[in-house]
């Protein structure tokens, strides 16, 4: 048999869980998989080829596979980004044109420095939206998102699209006399419930999502008239231009 060059492990820590897995770099044949994703121009197409090479990059007993699917999607990118910097190189360059002096600047961003910020509000997951009327809220895992995307097709208008996605991440509503499984209420009651919120209750909603957990790495640099710039990169794509 042919000899094989030996593959080194490593570990990383879960974001939303603090799980301690290990992990190995991507392979070439995997590498393939992304590649054809990026090719399709397609962000279904790399949002699945990220889950599949997660999925066998973890290391996991014989004959088992990890379960990318109970992961967030913070969690996906973030393990995404690891196993991209362990597998290819920690450095990505980064162009940015700047609006004040149209100049294109280059950034190296390094890898190893992208945190995931916000895990602190992960338990602060209750919204009182009135004195009788509160609700819990949960985090999204892969398996809820891909739900959601099937709920998502067909709809044209963003309030449709808003509207699917607060119901997705309540979990419970609350009063002073009974807790609600929200999953458990009839579509068309919850759609009704949803479509009773107040502008304040929907600001409150609004300001939950803007404290959620994400990606965070900022580049500073000063521009051609002298100013100080910041850009702060806070999605997968932010990283990488599959198109």
């Amino acid at each position: 048999m042919i000899p094989r060059i030996a593959i080194p492990t490593f570990e990383l820590e879960v974001p939303s869980t603090k799980e301690k897995i290990k992990f190995r770099p991507f392979l070439s044949k995997e590498e393939k998989v992304l590649l054809m994703a990026a090719e399709a121009k397609d962000d279904n197409s790399i949002y699945e080829a990220m889950k599949q090479i997660v999925s066998v990059c973890i290391l996991m007993p014989k004959d088992t596979v990890y379960d990318v699917s109970k992961l967030t999607m913070y969690d996906l990118e973030y393990i995404f980004l690891q196993i991209r910097a362990k597998s290819i190189n920690n450095i990505i360059e980064q162009k940015y044109k700047d609006n004040e002096d149209n100049k294109i600047y280059k950034f190296d961003v390094d890898l190893d420095k992208v945190k995931v910020i916000n895990l602190e509000n992960i338990k602060d997951n209750k919204i009182k939206l009135s004195d009788e009327i509160g609700v819990i809220m949960k985090q999204l895992t892969l398996k809820d998102l891909d739900f959601l995307k099937d709920r998502l097709k067909g709809l044209e208008y963003d309030e449709d699209m808003i509207t699917e996605y607060i119901k997705a991440c309540i979990d419970q509503v609350y009063d002073k006399e009974n807790v609600y499984i929200f999953s458990q209420e009839p579509e068309e009651e919850k759609d009704a419930w949803v479509d009773t919120l107040t502008h304040n209750a929907m600001e409150l909603f609004r300001e939950y999502f803007d404290k959620r957990p994400r990606l965070h790495y900022v580049i500073s640099y000063e521009n051609a008239k002298g100013n100080k710039r910041h850009i702060v990169l806070s999605k997968l794509s932010d990283f990488f231009t599959w198109r």
